[in-house]
């Protein structure tokens, strides 16, 4: 019955090995020889494998993916870690509002906090508990990795720093939409003095939490909740229904709590301005 939850992960497998080696190339392309490239060469490499296996020997991969889609998780999240995500992608030289704008968040999501990268590799679906050993560690060390980035990418050009301002001022607002009734305004409660060091690594680790971990694991969970319901749903051996529902037992619990977009939406958002409002507090 596992196995059959499996093969119904298969297909958002094939989607992500795919975008993971197709990333890959593109990246290795302008990329010289480094720790970068061979981290890189293994993701795309294994990637390939496991996507080649999916369609030739998929009673095989629904079998053994466990472990090297592990594996692959692993290696998604610590690639920022050996390669430089702020100089991979240098600044445009004319910067329209417009441009700067997406810019910012451009370089907020993938240069300077690496969400997309746990996002992606969430729906490379795992069991609950495997899920979070992988997605925790991975979210402790990509914020404890934000003050050097930070500083790399404020260092990179002038511009930057304008950036950080408006984030910090888009997020400033998200905080007084979510507690407007607060006794204090968002600019008193978190400080006019915060360095733009600070705002930046602030809201690198709002964005990790939020969209690198609440949201896609929500997404995540409520998928597998439904893939099991529909498996048990036609399952022939009543016993193998009742382990598939032990095993899902999390993810269906957090499907029926957040089972409306709008829940999710607020979660996401409830954590996005509370991880900023903390690590903000503790920069000061």
């Amino acid at each position: 019955m596992l196995q059959t939850l499996s093969y119904k992960s298969m297909v958002l497998d094939r989607a992500v090995m795919l975008l993971v080696v197709a990333t890959n190339v593109a990246v290795l392309a302008h990329l010289s020889l480094q720790w970068s490239t061979f981290i890189g060469v293994l993701n795309g490499s294994l990637a390939a494998a496991l996507l080649w296996c999916s369609f030739r020997r998929p009673a095989t991969y629904a079998q053994h993916r466990l472990w090297p889609v592990l594996v692959m998780r692993t290696l998604i999240c610590v690639l920022p870690f050996a390669s430089d995500t702020v100089g991979l992608f240098p600044p445009p030289e004319n910067f329209t509002p417009a441009r700067q704008a997406s810019w910012g968040l451009f370089m907020l999501l993938l240069g300077i906090s690496w969400t997309i990268g746990p996002f992606v590799a969430t729906f490379l679906l795992l069991p609950p508990v495997h899920h979070l050993m992988v997605q925790i560690p991975a979210l402790v060390a990509l914020m404890r990795r934000n003050r050097s980035v930070c500083a790399a990418f404020l260092a990179q050009h002038p511009s930057n720093a304008g950036i950080i301002d408006s984030i910090g001022s888009v997020l400033h607002a998200a905080v007084a939409s979510v507690a407007p009734a607060a006794p204090f305004g968002p600019a008193e409660a978190l400080g006019l003095q915060a360095s733009q060091q600070a705002v930046c690594m602030a809201s690198s680790a709002a964005v990790q939490v939020s969209l690198g971990l609440v949201l896609p694991t929500l997404l995540a969970w409520h998928l597998q909740s439904r893939m099991a319901a529909s498996i048990a749903a036609h399952a022939e051996a009543r016993q193998d229904s009742s382990m598939l529902r032990q095993h899902t037992k999390l993810c269906g619990a957090v499907a029926t709590a957040t089972q409306e977009f709008g829940v999710k939406a607020l979660l996401t958002l409830s954590s996005m301005t509370l991880t900023y409002v903390v690590a903000l507090l503790a920069l000061a």
